[in-house]
């Protein structure tokens, strides 16, 4: 009896096992570290994982809006598949007639119907010159590139957003356009100065503020824009956007 039952329990360890192994096999597989980081609010440049990127021949859009129920590019009616588990939307395919920044239609949790572009389609707002003079502390107009500033790139207009944070491992633009949700801005950082920056189009205006990720303790703080040239009325602390100063 001793035999048989030693037997039975080899059969039975070695059922679970292979059982166990099929079922590890059938999961889904574990996101790229620069995925998790994005979900996480950790990564310091957005742009190499989210808008318009080629991969194994075909043009890849990939979106991150913890916020939408649904999305589809505008430009084609291109309607983007949710990456199971997640809020990331991807589509793939010929991206030829594609326009560089194309719009994003997106539905939120209660139906309601959004568009704008997307702002992960832009490259750098700040002029290299002013951040290598800002770095070598000869800026005397550093007002004219940090804050938030009214502009219009390639014919769409929006705010372009840059702040100094040197100690910073991550920072978003939160406001009234994004329901005060870190996830959804994270700004580009410019590493040899430190400054971050994102053009956000269609914002014209609102209030905001900067959430930002220590780089040493991790820990989360949101800061009003040293910068900014309009404050609301207390006891509100955000920072308002306004259109460019007349004097």
């Amino acid at each position: 009896m001793g035999g048989n039952s030693a037997a039975g329990s080899i059969t039975f360890s070695f059922t679970i096992s292979e059982t166990m192994k099929r079922k590890a096999s059938t999961a889904a597989p574990k996101l790229a570290a620069d995925l998790q980081r994005i979900i996480d609010a950790r990564h310091h440049d957005p742009f190499e994982v989210l808008g318009r990127h080629f991969d194994r021949g075909q043009t890849l859009v990939r979106v991150f809006n913890p916020q939408a129920g649904e999305v589809s590019v505008a430009e084609g009616d291109l309607k983007l598949e949710r990456v199971k588990g997640t809020d990331f939307f991807e589509w793939r395919g010929d991206g030829s007639q594609l326009p560089e920044h194309y719009r994003l239609i997106w539905r939120d949790k209660e139906c309601r119907e959004h568009i704008n572009h997307d702002p992960y389609t832009y490259g750098p707002q700040v002029p290299d010159f002013d951040i290598h003079l800002f770095g070598e502390g000869r800026h005397h107009h550093a007002y004219r590139i940090l804050g938030a500033h009214t502009c219009e790139v390639e014919g769409v207009g929006g705010i372009r957003f840059a702040v100094w944070a040197p100690n910073a491992e991550r920072i978003s633009v939160v406001g009234d356009f994004n329901e005060w949700d870190g996830r959804c801005h994270p700004m580009r950082r410019h590493a040899e100065q430190v400054i971050w920056e994102l053009f956000i189009p269609g914002v014209l205006e609102g209030r905001y503020k900067f959430e930002i990720r220590n780089e040493q303790t991790g820990e989360v703080l949101v800061k009003a824009d040293p910068y900014a040239r309009l404050s609301e009325y207390r006891p509100g602390t955000a920072s308002c956007i306004t259109g460019s100063a007349g004097h």
